[in-house]
């Protein structure tokens, strides 16, 4: 089993004090990069921790943004001493607006194991991307259909055979976090184009806006694979290991674990079916 009951809290735990030492550094991102709402300080605590448990010599990152996560990551090989990042975006934002802060700034060093493109998942050769790649960590923040053919039909099955994680952004866990049933006068959702007027939908747990997690439930349910969530992680670490845990959220800050975690991951490597089957792409 690639990634055990717990896994993400135990990775908090286990590296809790690279982690602290990291908190500066993350908070000095945000502010540069001026974009905290796509990546809480919790969600880079723990994203950070999960790089230093698995130890990838590559990630792939699908929807960069203005590239908060993108530096986590970058930080967190930079501690490793080894690993680069790919990472997949169609906007520019990074190139215009980020990268010139991040080169007149000491965090400059963060960008030489960075190769940021813009281009389309759907399209892109994953194959020739991976090669000979031993651990693979993928992060998932791009939305929407296309975003899903990408990635179950192109790069899922370039990785299924190797050591991988792929870590979702952008969903809650309605078994520990707070979700409101309420619609409040919006209409049930039903397109990627009007999710920012429409209500959230909920499958089982799972609770978003983002269309790709309808396909990608149904793909892992083909699999008999389990998304796992980290505030499921998280409740599992309170249980059973009372103590340390307490010491991770006196250290790092009860007001940093509130909000939740809102996101998740999941890995092949733990598929239970006999064989893997993975949809085509539509053409």
């Amino acid at each position: 089993m690639i990634a055990p009951p717990g896994y993400s809290a135990c990775c908090l735990e286990r590296h809790l004090q690279d982690v602290l030492a990291f908190r500066q550094r993350l908070d000095r991102i945000r502010t540069l990069v001026d974009e905290p709402s796509n990546l809480s300080v919790l969600q880079g605590l723990q994203l950070y921790a999960l790089c230093l448990a698995f130890r990838p010599d590559l990630i792939i990152e699908l929807g960069r943004g203005y590239g908060n996560s993108t530096c986590v990551f970058a930080a967190a090989l930079q501690k490793l001493g080894a690993g680069r990042v790919v990472s997949f975006d169609l906007d520019t934002l990074w190139d215009e607006r980020t990268l010139p802060k991040l080169m007149a700034s000491e965090l400059s060093k963060l960008t030489r194991s960075v190769e940021a493109r813009i281009e389309d998942i759907k399209l892109a050769d994953f194959g020739s991307l991976v090669g000979r790649a031993g651990q693979v960590l993928v992060f998932w923040d791009a939305h929407g259909w296309e975003a899903a053919d990408g990635v179950l039909c192109r790069l899922l099955p370039t990785i299924a055979s190797r050591p991988h994680i792929v870590a979702c952004h952008d969903f809650s866990d309605a078994r520990y976090v707070e979700i409101d049933r309420a619609y409040h006068g919006r209409f049930f959702w039903r397109d990627p184009k009007l999710k920012e007027i429409s209500a959230r939908y909920t499958i089982g747990w799972v609770n978003t806006q983002e269309p790709q997690f309808i396909p990608l439930l149904d793909f892992l349910w083909r699999n008999r694979c389990e998304l796992r969530s980290a505030d499921e992680d998280l409740a599992i670490w309170r249980r059973d290991h009372a103590a340390p845990q307490r010491e991770v959220e006196r250290a790092i800050g009860a007001d940093v674990f509130a909000p939740g975690c809102h996101w998740g991951y999941f890995s092949l490597n733990d598929a239970q079916a006999s064989e893997l089957t993975f949809p085509a792409m539509m053409r």
